[in-house]
């Protein structure tokens, strides 16, 4: 009877210690998972501060289009003002009217012209620091690796997703051509480059809270494994590689970063000529 009791209060202990083991544990990943969302957070204001450091956040791309186009069309207004107002008043109406015409003809022509000028090294600035950007996702987007562990890649996804592409967007927004009335240009950039990241990072967004959540608890290993199989599809592609050998060549298959390798190829090629 003894024992008995003795086992009884033994197990009640053991259980007691296990909750409270069970509590602490629970409450260090509260404090860990924290301290990483302030970690993340300070890294996304550096990462803002130095884009915006290095690039101006506001362009005026667009603003120059406008005003070259307004006081384009001002200028001919004017221009054949004056030459109606010189054929059909009398000279005693013309001078005042003439003077007019020509002092505004004088000032849009002016203004156009510098409009022109400012939106031609504009536009480059513009191009440049969205390609600069572009460039700098790719190179964090080539590190991916499919023959990495699963929390290796949860890692390299969440590293990522927590990256700051604000500026990015931004910088994309900014594009506007003077001589793209069909929108020609734009939409090229926007279905060849920007879209492609695009929603390489809006799947991941969708599974963000998921691959965190199995960082601390990896129960859930087929369900995401079919997450992490989602989002490579929207950067990887499986390709066949021929290769030879002294005897015969034979052909392995190998996975391909074809996001990559396409938005990169624009942007040194067509979209350059933007410029």
């Amino acid at each position: 009877m003894e024992n008995k009791d003795e086992y009884i209060t033994k197990k009640k202990e053991n259980q007691e210690i296990k909750a409270e083991t069970e509590f602490i544990g629970q409450h260090i990943k509260d404090i860990i998972s924290d301290k990483n969302q302030i970690l993340r957070d300070i890294k996304i204001k550096i990462q803002r501060r130095e884009l915006e450091e290095s690039y101006p956040l506001v362009c005026y791309m667009k603003n120059y289009v406008m005003v070259t186009r307004v006081t384009g069309v001002l200028s001919i207004i004017f221009f054949f003002s004056v030459i109606i107002i010189h054929y059909q008043f009398s000279p005693k109406e013309v001078e005042i009217l003439e003077n007019i015409c020509l002092a505004i003809f004088g000032s849009a022509l002016l203004t156009c012209a510098t409009s022109i000028t400012t939106y031609i090294t504009e536009k480059k600035n513009v191009l440049e620091r969205f390609s600069y950007s572009t460039h700098y996702l790719l190179d964090k987007i080539k590190k991916y690796d499919v023959s990495w562990t699963t929390g290796s890649k949860i890692d390299f996804l969440l590293g990522y997703v927590d990256i700051d592409k604000s500026m990015w967007e931004l910088q994309f927004n900014e594009i506007y051509f003077m001589n793209d009335f069909c929108k020609k240009k734009i939409g090229y950039i926007s279905a060849q480059i920007y879209t492609p990241i695009q929603n390489f990072n809006k799947e991941i967004e969708i599974y963000k809270d998921y691959l965190r959540l199995y960082k601390d608890d990896d129960s859930e290993q087929a369900n995401v494994n079919e997450m992490i199989s989602n989002i490579e599809k929207k950067i990887l592609e499986k390709k066949p590689i021929t290769k030879s050998s002294s005897k015969n060549n034979f052909r392995k298959m190998r996975y391909i970063n074809i996001l990559v390798e396409c938005v990169r190829g624009e942007l040194n090629g067509r979209y350059r000529t933007f410029m």
